[in-house]
């Protein structure tokens, strides 16, 4: 299989970036959304620019120090180390990472965003377990990662809606998700530590106080502030069913 080599970039004085192979195997770290798919298919590879190159290999670098302290937080919390906690989980007997992070939100009492990191890393370690997380997994880990973890809850929520309406496609984004079926009809992310915000496409539908109606030009023509999964209820449902059919 071919592959494309970058040659080391200079960033700064202490700073570059190592060199990067990307084959049809790779792209999709690089790439997301339809083109990635069209990528992984056909067996090809797209031209990577520099600079974009450079803006991920940052941002990838900036989410592994979040991990990693989200991961010492975690230990000191429950005073116990990493390999006590991996040997918890693997005495509890479980594989399924749904269950083992419920298993670890009892035991522990740890929170929805630290569980689930907790298990992703004990997963990706090797350490047990039949099955580690999809890739899509892997992305919103990324993205609630640190001090953003505990709005994951809602990102579930508004997912497990949006999935009873039929066929879509998920394009991860830096900081986001966006959700296409022929075209773009919401996107989903954190806003800020205490916020999700849900952009969404469609027509006709007069704005409100919940209900944010963005000036023209943008990627969404409204926008919903989310801080509870509790928020996600029938009326934001709603609103995101007529931007999926909107998008058809």
């Amino acid at each position: 299989m071919s592959a494309h080599h970058y040659p080391k970039l200079k960033l700064g004085e202490n700073e570059s970036v190592r060199t990067v192979a990307t084959d049809p195997m790779t792209t999709q770290f690089f790439a997301s959304g339809s083109l990635a798919c069209r990528c992984l298919s056909k067996g090809t590879s797209p031209r990577i620019n520099e600079k974009e190159l450079i803006r991920k290999e940052l941002f990838m670098s900036s989410v592994d120090k979040a991990i990693e302290s989200q991961l010492k937080n975690i230990q000191t919390r429950t005073g116990k180390t990493l390999e006590q906690l991996y040997a918890h989980i693997k005495k509890s007997g479980l594989a399924k990472h749904g269950e083992i992070r419920d298993m670890l939100k009892k035991d522990l009492a740890l929170g929805h965003g630290d569980a689930n990191t907790l298990v992703h890393t004990y997963l990706k370690a090797g350490t047990g377990g039949s099955a580690a997380p999809s890739s899509t997994d892997a992305v919103l880990d990324q993205i609630y990662a640190g001090p953003k973890a505990d709005l994951r809850p809602i990102h579930e929520k508004l997912m497990s809606a949006i999935n009873k309406f039929g066929e879509f496609e998920i394009a991860p984004k830096k900081g986001y998700v966006s959700l296409r079926r022929k075209k773009q009809f919401a996107m989903i992310g954190p806003a800020t530590n205490t916020r999700v915000e849900v952009g969404l496409n469609m027509k006709g539908v007069k704005g409100t106080d919940r209900l944010n109606e963005l000036p023209g030009g943008q990627m969404c023509q409204y926008k919903v502030k989310v801080t509870d999964a509790k928020e996600v209820n029938k009326e934001l449902v709603d609103w995101l069913r007529q931007a999926y059919d909107s998008a058809g």
